[in-house]
């Protein structure tokens, strides 16, 4: 994963969360307790697909990939927490399917496709249970290597996920987390000049493995 906006995606994952990670013990809430500073860091693997739709042609884009979450905010009530949230997944080499009016065929790709989106969200735990629902909502975009170099317009992109922790110090919680994401866009130049333009859509579930200081 050397290209450009492959080194992007995690300088971008890298700098928030080594912030939060710098700012978290100066605001540190009640032990074991969620209030006051929030903070998550997430990634998992997921099995994610996209869909180019254009004039009865379409090309569906499907593989396991690598799923990144980065949630950073405030706990406006106890158990509550509003925050900013960075998310994004990632698909390695993932198969083509065509198809339309002349049938349908697969074909082998090399390129790396990823979706990219930041928005605001909130998160809800459910007390004594350490367990909790989240969503985010914002713009995102895909964006592509190789075969697939170029990117989609911006477009509206959602994060829904459900998650269990448990502590292991006063502010510190681990655990796990299934998620799905959905992003829709137009097309921009994503892929070869061959294809045709149209619209995408995108959706990805992943199995995330999280950290939660609060």
């Amino acid at each position: 994963m050397t290209d450009r906006s492959t080194s992007v995606m995690k300088s971008l994952f890298a700098v928030v969360g080594l912030l939060c990670l710098a700012a978290a013990p100066a605001v540190a809430g009640s032990a074991q307790e969620h209030d006051e500073f929030f903070m998550r860091a997430a990634v998992g693997i997921c099995a994610g697909n996209a869909q180019l739709e254009s004039s009865g042609f379409k090309a569906k884009l499907d593989d396991p990939g690598l799923d990144v979450n980065v949630a950073a905010g405030y706990c406006v009530i106890p158990n509550l927490a509003v925050h900013a949230t960075l998310w994004g997944w990632g698909l390695n080499d993932p198969d083509v399917h065509l198809s339309g009016q002349f049938g349908g065929t697969t074909v082998a790709n090399k390129g790396i496709l990823q979706m990219i989106a930041f928005g605001g969200g909130a998160t809800y735990y459910v007390m004594p249970l350490n367990a909790y629902v989240s969503s985010s909502i914002g713009m995102g975009e895909f964006s592509g290597t190789d075969q697939l170099d170029g990117q989609s317009e911006r477009g509206f992109a959602v994060d829904v996920t459900a998650g269990k922790e448990w502590w292991v110090t006063d502010d510190w919680g681990a655990g796990a987390a299934l998620s799905y994401s959905h992003f829709s866009a137009d097309d921009k130049d994503l892929g070869p000049a061959t294809l045709p333009r149209g619209s995408w859509t995108g959706t990805s579930w992943a199995l995330r493995f999280t950290a939660t200081f609060n």
